[in-house]
C-alpha cells in the first residue's frame, strides 16, 4: 500500500502541512508556503518507501487501519518539522540572524537558589523570590532578558551583542562581565553591584540622560520611590555572597534584612513596631546558620524579640 494522488491519507498530509505552514509562518519566515511543498513530496517518497520495503508494517496496516493514519499523521508531522525547520535555519539568506521567537520564565522559589545557562553561555543564579525571563535562542542586535527580584550574572563575552537585563525602574547593558542585580518589586532601592568587567546602567525614570558606567567594587543604589541615585565603593564579594548561601548586612535596617530572611529561609516576618524598622544592623553569618541563629545573634542587647505565631514570626519590642 502506498500514498497516491487522491487517496484520503493524501488529504491528511495536506491537512498537516497547513498546520506546519501555520507555526512557520507565525515565526516570520517569508518563504514558508514554497519550502513546506518542496517538503512535502520529499515526505510522500520517504512515507511510500517505509511502507513498501517494511513487510511487518505492511502486516499491520492491513489488521488495523487507524494505527496506519495515526503513523501517517505523526510521520509526516515529524519529517516536515525537520525538513522545512532545516531549510529555514540552514538554507535561508546567508547572514540573516535568527530569530528569538519563544521565551520562557525561570523562577526561583522562596528559601531556594536556581542557576540558569543561557543559550549563549551566560550564567545566572536567581535568588529566591526571583524570576528570569529569557529566549530560548538569542537573536538581533542584543541579547536582552527580564529580571524580577535577585539575580547573580556571569554574562558569556560577545562584543558585536550586547547583554542587557531588564528590571522595573533600572536596566543594566554589560559585554561580558560579572555582576548582581537586585530588583524586587516590593523593595524600595534597586542595586547592582559590579564584580568584574563594566556594566552601563540606565535609571529608566528619565533623570539620567546618560548611563552610569560602573567600575569593579563599585554599586549604584536606585530609589525606586524618588528616583534619586547614588555609587558608592563596595566589597562585592559582601554584597554577592548571597549566592554562596553567606549573608553579610552592612548598616543594613531590620525592615530590609527581614525581607532577605523571608526569601532565603521562606519564612513570614513581621515588625510590630514602626521604630524597630528603621534600626541598623552590621552583621556577618555563614552559611550553615539557621534562622532562629540568626534572630537570636540580631536581637542580643537589642529591644526586640521574636516569637512564632501561626506560622508568622513576630518581632516586637521586650516591654
Amino acid at each position: 500500500m502506498t500514498l497516491h494522488e487522491g487517496d484520503e491519507n493524501r488529504i491528511i498530509v495536506d491537512e498537516v502541512c497547513k498546520e506546519v505552514f501555520r507555526v512557520l509562518n507565525a515565526m516570520g519566515h517569508p518563504d514558508v508556503s514554497e519550502q513546506v511543498d518542496n517538503s512535502k513530496e520529499s515526505v510522500f517518497k520517504r512515507v511510500n518507501e517505509e511502507i513498501e520495503t517494511d513487510s511487518v508494517l505492511r502486516a499491520r496496516i492491513d489488521r488495523k487501519q487507524p494505527d496506519f493514519r495515526s503513523l501517517i499523521v505523526a510521520g509526516i508531522a515529524l519529517l516536515l518539522t525537520l525538513s522545512v525547520g532545516a531549510a529555514y535555519y540552514m538554507g535561508h539568506e546567508s547572514g540573516r540572524e535568527l530569530q528569538a521567537t519563544v521565551s520562557v520564565e525561570t523562577v526561583a522559589p522562596l528559601g531556594v537558589t536556581s542557576k540558569v545557562i543561557l543559550a549563549d553561555g551566560t550564567v545566572v543564579t536567581l535568588n529566591g523570590g526571583s524570576k528570569l525571563t529569557y529566549p530560548t535562542l538569542f537573536g538581533g542586535k542584543e541579547r536582552i532578558v527580564n529580571l524580577v527580584g535577585e539575580g547573580f550574572f556571569d554574562v558569556a563575552k560577545d562584543a558585536k551583542h550586547p547583554f542587557i537585563v531588564n528590571g522595573a525602574n533600572l536596566s543594566v547593558r554589560v559585554l561580558g562581565t560579572k555582576f548582581g542585580f537586585k530588583s524586587y518589586k516590593e523593595d524600595i532601592r534597586t542595586v547592582v553591584t559590579l564584580k568584574d568587567g563594566s556594566v552601563e546602567a540606565i535609571p529608566l525614570n528619565g533623570e539620567a540622560t546618560n548611563g552610569i558606567v560602573l567600575k569593579p567594587d563599585q554599586q549604584l543604589v536606585l530609589d525606586n520611590r524618588t528616583g534619586e541615585f547614588q555609587c558608592r565603593i563596595v566589597n562585592s564579594t559582601e554584597y554577592l555572597s548571597w549566592k554562596d548561601g553567606v549573608l553579610y548586612f552592612r548598616d543594613t535596617t531590620l525592615e530590609e534584612i527581614t525581607k532577605i530572611l523571608e526569601r532565603k529561609f521562606n519564612v513570614k516576618i513581621l515588625i510590630a513596631s514602626e521604630s524597630l524598622k528603621t534600626d541598623r544592623y552590621f552583621a556577618h553569618f555563614g552559611y550553615s546558620e539557621n534562622l532562629e541563629q540568626i534572630l537570636t545573634l540580631l536581637s542580643h542587647k537589642r529591644p526586640w524579640k521574636y516569637e512564632r505565631k501561626n506560622g508568622t514570626i513576630e518581632i516586637r519590642k521586650r516591654y
